[in-house]
Order: structure tokens, then sequence, then C-alpha cells
């Protein structure tokens, strides 16, 4: 009984470790709304491994998949993301810029909701500020993102997301 103990735990254990690797799958093309569709589960891997991955570990992987989400994200036919300069202050930070659309690209697809622009800002700027609580050592100090972080532990951020959206 033991042994089959510690023979789940350790495939379960094993079974973790994979989870973490991603690959970036090869895109061939991205035309059609079905060829977007197909790589769904692929973008909303790719947003989670971002998120959850320190900014400096895997510094070439992180290139790809943001390649991958950018390209994914620069053309498709039915998800827009709007960039609104009270929203998005922190466009010269690719890492930042990027994890905000990676969140609101997560609630879309998780949703369904594609023409949702406040669910689209409240969950990227959300994402932004967990990311940046998560990396902050090894990130620029973003007197915007601290401004949101102070803004949602005064339980103001969605009324500010609102009514900039």
């Amino acid at each position: 009984m033991k042994r089959q103990s510690l023979f789940i735990i350790f495939i379960l254990a094993g079974l973790g470790l994979m989870a973490q690797d991603f690959l970036v799958p090869e895109v061939h093309r991205l035309e059609t709304e079905e060829d977007f569709r197909q790589f769904e589960p692929d973008i909303l891997e790719a947003i989670t491994w971002l998120r959850q991955t320190p900014v400096n570990q895997d510094e070439g992987l992180r290139q790809e998949a943001n390649r991958f989400l950018l390209e994914w994200l620069m053309s498709n036919p039915y998800l827009t993301i709007y960039l609104h300069e009270k929203i998005v202050p922190f466009t010269d930070d690719s890492e930042l810029l990027m994890i905000f659309m990676g969140g609101w690209t997560q609630y879309a697809l998780e949703n369904r909701d594609f023409e949702n622009e406040f669910k689209g800002n409240l969950h990227g700027v959300k994402a932004v500020i967990e990311f940046y609580r998560a990396n902050r050592e090894y990130l620029e100090t973003s007197t915007h993102v601290e401004n949101f972080m102070e803004m949602q532990e005064e339980g103001e951020l969605e009324a500010y997301i609102r009514e900039h959206s």
C-alpha cells in the first residue's frame, strides 16, 4: 500500500512539473477566424505562463510567448483591446503592457465576452497589479501601477476603470 501511495505521489509531482513547462506553438497561418480560435487554449496557456513566471526567469521563452500573444492579438477578427491613456499609462513598459493585454484576453476568452471594454480593462489592470506585486524586485518602480494598487486597496479601482472605459 505504501509503495502504491509513493508511486502515485511521484506521478502527480511529475505531472505538476510538466504543467509548468510551456512551449510556444508554431503558428503557420492566422487568416480565418477558425485559425484564431484553434489557438485559444495555447493563448490561455501562454498568458498563464507569462503571469506566473517571474520576469527574470526564462527570458527567451518570455519573449517568444509575448510574440505569440501579440501576433495572435494583432489581427484577431473577434477581439479588440483598447488602450486608454488613463487606464494603460505604462505603454512604455512592454512587460506590463503585455500582462495588461493578457489579462484582458484571458477574461474575454474564459467568459466569451469579447465586447465588454470595462471588464477587459478591469481584468487587464488587475493582472498588472498582481504581476507587479509578484515581480517588484525585478521591475522598475511604476507610480502608475502603485496608484492603481492604492485605488484597489481603497475600493476605488472599479469606479476609476468604469469612468475611463
